[in-house]
């Protein structure tokens, strides 16, 4: 289908089926993601298209990502199969995006455009605004710049986002640390500003498999400790920072220690040479994609997420549903999250030294493990489940539609 559908695959259904499609029809909205990759972020907007759809919206995402396209057929949502908004940065071919993200929104007309990604929400909400859209919203799964950017990046890109606010009804974050950095730059008003913390499906539902048999079929004997991650194989999610740690904590556990890191990525051939230099082929095994990621996290001894940067991170949240122990960075939202290492034990990032002390500790210390699994799942339970984020949303979209006028700067 490539880049030339400009309709829904809704809509082109309805049409050969000879269902008169009224466009003008009341909430009809869109999610524009562009080109991003399959990430967290995709399987939020699915639950976000999900809800709206119960909710009695009509729902298309706009999105060129194969898994992205199925994660929203999954729910229900019309699929916009347009190539746009592509990583990275091409003046002359963004310029091109924006026109024909204007000349769809012309044509297809929504009562709310949502847009996601840097790219996406830049593009997304400039031609929303041309074409008159009558409500605009920027979703901020975190930001072009994370804590490690320099503070000459930092200034760049707020820029570019004072400007973009200036072209939408509302910006979403899905973490409270990012409102305040947004609210401390001064990126759009504050009555812009909705923070809309992410939420998830309990975890713990989806397990199909006992832990001894999960364990057996990863060759991980039951006296064995075993660490899972679950990751996308990228420097934003410092595993090699893992990989480091192992040696140490490997020698300094009163236990055998065993890793597996679940997920696919651009970092698996670097993850893999670092595997075999540093001699630890049989201590950590990179399992590649997973879709039993329920069964994995319910096996192991304890969760390391040893992340550089996040939005909120959508594994840390699956982590702490699992209701097992859990080892993450000291970045924004994982403070937030784990109520500032109180439902986790955090490690500064980039510190193997201190993750491998961390992993021994748990090891050795049952009591601490079995304190760390009831805060982690309390902590989910209490704050981050799907049922109220969908509801916050829903309640965003039904307020925002009947107080629709043209976006003001």
């Amino acid at each position: 289908m490539g880049d030339t559908l400009i309709c829904s695959e809704r809509d082109d259904q309805d049409s050969r089926s000879g269902r008169e499609v009224n466009v003008g029809t009341p909430r009809r909205m869109i999610h524009v993601i562009g080109g991003s990759e399959y990430g967290g972020g995709s399987v939020m907007i699915a639950q976000w298209a999900r809800a709206a759809i119960d909710a009695g919206w009509e729902v298309d995402i706009l999105a060129s990502n194969p898994r992205t396209q199925a994660a929203a057929r999954a729910v229900g949502a019309g699929v916009v199969d347009l190539d746009v908004a592509r990583r990275p940065i091409r003046p002359l071919r963004d310029f091109v995006d924006l026109i024909r993200l204007y000349w769809f929104f012309r044509n297809n007309r929504y009562n709310l455009v949502q847009c996601h990604t840097s790219k996406g929400a830049l593009l997304g909400r400039a031609a929303a605004t041309l074409a008159r859209v009558p409500v605009v919203v920027a979703t901020a799964h975190g930001f072009a710049f994370n804590e490690r950017s320099s503070q000459l990046t930092i200034r760049a890109i707020t820029l570019v986002e004072r400007l973009a606010a200036r072209w939408c009804h509302r910006i979403t974050f899905v973490s409270e640390f990012h409102g305040r950095w947004a609210a401390e730059l001064k990126i759009g008003r504050q009555e812009q500003h909705v923070v809309i913390p992410n939420g998830i499906p309990d975890i713990a539902d989806s397990v199909e498999r006992p832990r001894k048999e999960v364990r057996e079929d990863l060759g991980v004997d039951e006296d064995e400790f075993l660490i899972v991650a679950h990751a996308r194989l990228a420097p934003q999610k410092g595993l090699d920072v893992l990989i480091d740690a192992l040696p140490e904590a490997i020698a300094i556990s009163s236990r055998p220690v065993r890793a597996v890191i679940a997920g696919e990525g651009p970092d698996r051939a670097v993850l893999e040479d670092t595997i075999r230099r540093r001699d630890l082929s049989k201590s950590v095994t990179l399992l590649g994609f997973r879709s039993d990621i329920a069964d994995l996290l319910a096996a192991a001894d304890v969760i390391v997420l040893p992340s550089n940067w996040e939005g909120l991170s959508i594994s840390l949240l699956e982590a702490l549903a699992s209701g097992r122990p859990v080892i993450t960075t000291r970045i924004g939202s994982n403070v937030e999250v784990t109520s500032d290492g109180r439902a986790a034990l955090l490690v500064e990032r980039d510190d193997p030294e201190a993750l491998a002390q961390a992993i021994s500790r748990l090891a050795d210390d049952d009591d601490l493990a079995s304190q760390l699994q009831s805060r982690a799942r309390n902590a989910y339970v209490d704050r981050y489940t799907d049922t109220e984020m969908n509801r916050k949303y829903v309640e965003l979209y039904d307020q925002l539609v009947p107080l629709a006028g043209p976006p003001r700067s």
